[in-house]
């Protein structure tokens, strides 16, 4: 959807990461891990970054309830 959007102009390139850490961001539904993980949400971390450091987090937070 959004690489049409690019193709067509509707949206610009710069946009496009943005757009993706929003998206990415709103349908997060760990509400622990999208605490734990803010900070770099609100760092503006490129969508790539933002989204290994969620995935990075999220192992790491299994593997301590595992723990338990």
């Amino acid at each position: 959807m959004i690489q049409r959007a690019l193709e067509k102009g509707e949206i610009h390139e710069n946009k496009k990461d943005e757009i993706l850490r929003t998206k990415y961001w709103k349908y997060l539904r760990n509400s622990e891990l999208k605490n734990a993980t803010r900070v770099f949400f609100e760092n503006s971390l490129t969508f790539e970054e933002l989204r290994k450091r969620v995935r990075r987090e999220e192992q790491e937070m299994t593997v301590s309830q595992e723990r338990k």
